[in-house]
């Protein structure tokens, strides 16, 4: 007799876990993704990527609950074409992201508001995530930027990222919040604003209460959100911060098609509890 997936959410991250490095979306994963949701599962994704960088992937992904996008800052509704809710940078973080640039004039830097991706400082790490994300900027200064600003991210290299970071926490910066979200990208959230966050928050929008949770990441954006699912799973690639945070670390990489290897388990090893309260 087959499990009873009718409360059971798969939520993944993109880029590093379902997304290989091509940027394309395996067909054999989403097969068997397919064969999921035909046995009752619901599936959907948490991505930092802005609305843009996210949207081109909608039509094949489907997500059965809004897509959380932003680093959790936003849920995307994609039936409707519109927020579930969005949290939004408190207009004084303007400052800061001014200030981090005077002291890191290398960085690069893009802003990521609902309606476009603005670009006040551009990079050879800043050039070559537009052309990852397929965007199409507008450059500008950041008081032309519109004012419902959602994140802020700096593309610097990998060995400045870690003074970026310690610079920003001895600022002591209110109101925000920072996270690695690759090996080159630093970013500037609203505070208390994390895919854990983003997640706890869609569980209670759909009243999810009762569902059991797996949720897949590879890198330090993903920690909130696999500590806060019922079973957090760290990709091959993951980094080691990562891994520590899941219960379970693939054999699968982002490479290797691993939603086959979560949904295996799923089907044959998780004992099937659907009592999950939060």
């Amino acid at each position: 007799m087959q499990k009873d997936l009718s409360k059971v959410l798969l939520i993944t991250d993109m880029d590093g876990t379902f997304l290989p490095k091509n940027k394309e979306l395996s067909e054999k994963d989403m097969k068997q993704i397919e064969t999921f949701r035909q046995r009752g599962g619901k599936f959907t994704v948490a991505t930092g990527r802005a609305l843009q960088a996210s949207s081109r992937y909608f039509d094949t992904v489907k997500p059965d609950f809004a897509a959380l996008l932003y680093n959790g800052a936003v849920a995307w509704d994609c039936n409707k074409n519109s927020a579930v809710f969005a949290d939004f940078l408190p207009r004084f973080a303007s400052s800061y992201a001014v200030e981090i640039l005077e002291n890191f004039p290398e960085a690069g830097c893009e802003v990521l508001c609902l309606d476009n991706v603005y670009v006040p400082k551009l990079n050879d790490v800043e050039r070559e995530h537009i052309g990852i994300c397929r965007t199409n900027p507008v450059f500008c200064g950041f008081d032309e930027i519109p004012t419902d600003r959602i994140k802020v991210l700096f593309g610097i290299k990998h060995e400045m990222q870690q003074k970026m970071a310690d610079f920003c926490v001895k600022k002591g910066y209110s109101g925000v919040d920072f996270v690695k979200s690759e090996r080159c990208y630093f970013e500037m959230l609203p505070r208390d604003v994390s895919k854990g966050s983003g997640l706890k928050k869609l569980i209670e929008f759909y009243k999810l209460s009762g569902f059991t949770i797996f949720a897949a990441g590879d890198y330090d954006n993903d920690i909130e959100m696999l500590r806060f699912a019922d079973f957090g799973f760290a990709v091959a690639n993951a980094q080691d911060s990562v891994k520590n945070a899941a219960d379970i670390v693939l054999k699968s990489s982002c490479e290797d098609c691993p939603m086959t290897e979560i949904l295996n388990f799923i089907y044959n090893e998780w004992d099937g509890g659907n009592n999950n309260e939060r």
